[in-house]
C-alpha cells in the first residue's frame, strides 16, 4: 500500500544515521545531529489534523498509528482505516483504492480534512 510506506523507511534512515554517527567514533548522543523531518517532529493536539507539506501519501506515511492525533485517527477512520490496518497493512479499506467520485460524501469531507483535494486523492489511486 503505497500510502503508509513512508513511516517504516524513515525510521530505518534514522536508525542508519544513528549508526553512522556511532561508527566515526561518536560516544556521546549529544553529538550525533540527526535531522528528524518537520512532518514528524509537529506536536499537535487531540483535535487538530496536520496540514501536510509535500508529497500527501509520504507526509502521512511518515506516522504510525499511534503517532497520529485523535482527530487524524477519527478521519482516517471514516475511511475505513484502525490502528491494525494502518500499521500492519492488513485488511486495507475499500476507500484505498476508490476514486473521489466513488467516496461517499462522509469520506470526501474525511478527505479534505486530511489535506486532499479530488484531484490528489484521484492521482493516488490505483490505475484500474
Amino acid at each position: 500500500m503505497t500510502r503508509r510506506m513512508g513511516g517504516l523507511i524513515g525510521s530505518l534512515l534514522l536508525m542508519l544515521m544513528v549508526l553512522a554517527a556511532c561508527n566515526q567514533g561518536t560516544t556521546s548522543t549529544e553529538e550525533i545531529d540527526v535531522d528528524v523531518p518537520d512532518e514528524a517532529a509537529e506536536e499537535v493536539s487531540a483535535d487538530q489534523i496536520r496540514t501536510p507539506e509535500g508529497d500527501l501519501e509520504e507526509f502521512w506515511n511518515s506516522f504510525d498509528w499511534a503517532d497520529l492525533s485523535a482527530a487524524e485517527q477519527e478521519a482516517w477512520g471514516v475511511l475505513g482505516w484502525d490502528a491494525t490496518s494502518w500499521d500492519e497493512e492488513t485488511n486495507i479499506p475499500a476507500s484505498e483504492e476508490a476514486t473521489w467520485e466513488e467516496l461517499t460524501p462522509e469520506e470526501q469531507a474525511a478527505v479534505e480534512q486530511l489535506g486532499y483535494t479530488q484531484e490528489t486523492w484521484d492521482a493516488t489511486a490505483p490505475e484500474e
